[in-house]
């Protein structure tokens, strides 16, 4: 059977614990031109879950159990917004069983993460939108030459 291979300008990063550890790759595809809004939709969304982690915290009026259930759910929101951010399943490589949430320096898991990797996928972006005006230019100086 013949195969097609198709280059989807996919890039990968491999992901590592602070021993060195590798925890997994992450495929992240940088000129989908939805990446951006996503990114900001997630970034919004992931947010407004961690400031809602952070009310239940401090809930006295729950029990250490419902806050535990409470805090779990949000933990699976976080990470299904992350998977929609990128379009690929990197909660799963990053966070593996461990909670999003889990403090640890004075910041939760999900913040360092995207500390980490937010400028890195701007970098790409920004890389991607200067190819596509550079080709925008391209053509429209090819085309005016026409006229």
């Amino acid at each position: 059977m013949a195969r097609l291979k198709i280059d989807t300008g996919s890039k990968s990063y491999e992901i590592e614990d602070e021993n060195g550890k590798l925890l997994g790759t992450i495929i992240i595809y940088p000129s989908d031109l939805n990446l951006g809004k996503r990114l900001k939709d997630g970034e919004k969304n992931i947010n407004a879950l961690v400031e809602s982690a952070e009310i239940i915290a401090n809930d006295e009026s729950k029990s250490e159990e419902d806050k535990a259930n409470d805090i779990y759910e949000l933990d699976c929101k976080i990470k299904e917004q992350l998977d929609y951010m990128f379009n690929s399943n990197v909660s799963e490589v990053v966070f593996k069983a461990l909670n999003c949430l889990d403090l640890n320096n004075g910041k939760y898991f999900i913040e360092r993460f995207l500390e980490m990797i937010i400028p890195i996928i701007t970098k790409e972006l920004e890389s991607t939108a200067k190819a596509s005006k550079n080709r925008i230019d391209k053509y429209s100086s090819q085309a005016s030459k026409r006229r």
